[in-house]
């Protein structure tokens, strides 16, 4: 879970949800990843793609959400 905007009720539900359905939630909040700074959202992605099954994005801009699904090539995408 990458947040730029957190939210007490979507990381509620992620945290909650995710071991009810057998997985696992990891959450990188905005101080531990900023998305184009130090690292490009491209090698974010890239990163993620190698060790996660699913990523969920709450990005400022849409466009940082949509780079990360081009370049994460992770099957399922949660992104809004």
């Amino acid at each position: 879970m990458i947040f730029h905007k957190p939210l007490l009720r979507t990381r509620v539900r992620f945290e909650i949800g995710m071991p009810q359905s057998r997985s696992q939630a990891l959450y990188l909040s905005p101080n531990e990843i900023q998305l184009g700074k130090p690292e490009s959202i491209e090698d974010v992605a890239r990163v993620l793609n190698r060790h996660a099954d699913c990523i969920m994005a709450r990005a400022f801009a849409h466009k940082d959400v949509e780079t990360l699904a081009a370049y994460s090539g992770v099957p399922q995408a949660l992104l809004t």
